[in-house]
């Protein structure tokens, strides 16, 4: 019962952050709108910050889980692990296009708040397993040595502008339609990267 309470809680907020915006509705409109009382919001989700960190640390978990299946499924081919996440990417985000837009809109608001800790939580482990794969694949000389933070910034950066423009309404261009040039592009610039250090 407690875990339909708060799935009916979560699909409700998802809806109206999506129709309203985060400040445009309050708890008395979530109970309104979910039919589940005050008193039980608070007890699973402490305030309106925690509904709005729920759903986004549900994403992140989703998208991280995303990202580091393929890895694994890459694990002796560089190349096809790096192509392959960004494809998983721009994928993920056109087709969870609520839950995008609000890790672009409401991270900085959960990371500051009092979930922050939980999201670094999960960022940390999140780089920690894709070090660890970039390592490997650098000591088996499938590709040369990035740092972590070189490699993010050089395979996402773009995937990511491409996919803000495209939830901001800049660009009707679905993001999945880029992943293969993105992707070249993505794997060119590690091996560049590479060289240089």
């Amino acid at each position: 019962m407690a875990s339909s309470t708060r799935e009916r809680v979560l699909t409700t907020a998802d809806r109206l952050i999506a129709t309203r915006g985060y400040e445009g509705f309050s708890i008395a409109d979530l109970v309104a709108e979910s039919g589940v009382s005050s008193g039980s919001i608070y007890h699973h989700f402490g305030a309106k910050d925690g509904v709005l960190a729920a759903l986004l640390l549900s994403a992140v978990e989703d998208y991280q889980r995303t990202i580091l299946d393929v890895l694994r499924d890459h694990e002796d081919d560089a190349e096809g692990g790096i192509r392959g996440v960004i494809a998983a990417h721009l994928r993920w985000m056109q087709e969870h296009r609520r839950e995008a837009a609000l890790l672009l809109t409401h991270r900085d608001t959960v990371r500051a708040g009092e979930h922050g800790r939980r999201l670094k939580a999960l960022n940390r482990g999140f780089l920690r397993v894709t070090a660890d794969w970039l390592e490997r694949q650098a000591e088996a000389g499938r590709m040369p040595p990035v740092a972590v933070e070189v490699a993010h910034a050089v395979v996402f950066a773009p995937a990511q502008e491409l996919c803000r423009q495209w939830l901001t309404e800049r660009t009707a261009t679905e993001p999945a339609s880029l992943a293969d040039v993105l992707g070249r592009a993505a794997w060119t610039g590690l091996l560049e990267t590479g060289e240089q250090r």
